[in-house]
């Protein structure tokens, strides 16, 4: 049987290879948001070698903009976000030719059948929101709809992350930008690896939706980053990936003396933590789907989120913690 430190060491080694397979680092400061806020960059993603970056939270939130919004409320905020992805192709110097489905405008300068593609993954994974989180499926919860930036060059991407949403990308793939008048920007280099360019659509994706929905109360990072992660598993499924999660997760609490830190009360969630997040918040989903919806629900509607736990799932952190180190194997979490 293998040693745990050696298992550790081994996992560790295999995540430091993959972001030096993909030409990556992880950042160690922070970066300042529009709004003065700071935003703890993560390290490598889970299972594929992404720097990844928190949700950038821009202004103070405008409860105006949410709920109902009227026709000409939509259609102006349409108008908006196409001038916008239209000044951002002339400041860049880029071709960006515009797409639009139901709910997404696209800017990219990939081929319009690779675009059409990534436009059916989102419609998919918003179908798919819809279901888990109780609305209609023809309801639109973005202010106009989310602006979305696809670049088939990674200097790209952060040329427009640095020149047009003034934030420091990094080292990371993609971005999610939530604004306090309720619109949302999302940017992405196309990464070659299709699995692991479609799990971080589908991932930053979700932050917009959670940004939209019922309400610009803010869900905590470990909640977040976990429900991204679960739901981008669960449209782009890869067993090997899902295994190699648990696996990373039980390396980080071991390494951590089975402790999940300052997971609970961090703003951004480290690096380390993601797939803790995730496992944590598929366990969730899979013991109670409804009990966790309405824990969201609890918590967009103002509730503190240990008191939307009990109340909705009637549970405790720490009894959460000992459940879900059991179904990992993990003894004595805290």
């Amino acid at each position: 049987m293998q040693h745990p430190l050696l298992r550790v060491v081994i996992l560790l080694m295999a995540m430091a290879a993959a972001r030096s397979s993909a030409g990556e680092s992880p950042r160690s400061s922070k970066t300042p948001t529009k709004s003065g806020a700071t935003s703890k960059p993560s390290e490598a993603d889970d299972a594929g070698g992404i720097v990844r970056v928190a949700p950038q939270e821009v202004g103070d939130a405008n409860a105006d903009f949410w709920g109902t919004l009227s026709e000409d409320d939509q259609a102006g905020a349409v108008r908006d976000l196409k001038s916008f992805g239209a000044k951002a192709a002339d400041q860049l110097k880029h071709p960006l030719r515009p797409h639009e489905s139901k709910f997404f405008l696209i800017c990219s300068d990939l081929p319009d059948n690779e675009v059409g593609r990534y436009s059916l993954l989102l419609e998919r994974m918003y179908g798919k929101l819809a279901t888990l989180f109780g609305i209609d499926k023809s309801r639109n919860v973005w202010r106009g709809k989310a602006l979305v930036f696809l670049f088939a060059r990674v200097e790209d991407y952060r040329l427009y992350e640095r020149l047009i949403e003034d934030s420091d990308p990094g080292g990371s793939f993609g971005m999610t930008h939530c604004f306090g008048d309720g619109m949302v920007h999302i940017a992405f280099y196309r990464s070659p690896i299709e699995a692991q360019f479609n799990h971080l659509l589908v991932h930053e994706s979700v932050h917009g939706f959670l940004h939209r929905y019922r309400s610009p109360g803010r869900v905590p990072s470990w909640v977040n980053e976990g429900l991204a992660d679960a739901l981008a598993s669960e449209l782009v499924p890869n067993p090997r990936r899902a295994k190699f999660v648990v696996g990373l997760a039980k390396a980080g609490l071991e390494q951590h003396q089975n402790s999940v830190g300052d997971f609970f009360a961090a703003r951004h969630i480290d690096g380390w933590q993601y797939p803790v997040a995730e496992t944590l918040c598929d366990t969730m989903l899979r013991q109670n789907r409804h009990g966790y919806l309405n824990f969201i629900d609890g918590i967009k509607d103002g509730q503190d989120w240990k008191e939307s736990l009990k109340k909705n799932l009637d549970t405790t952190p720490q009894k959460l913690l000992s459940e879900y180190g059991k179904s990992i194997g993990v003894k004595s979490l805290r």
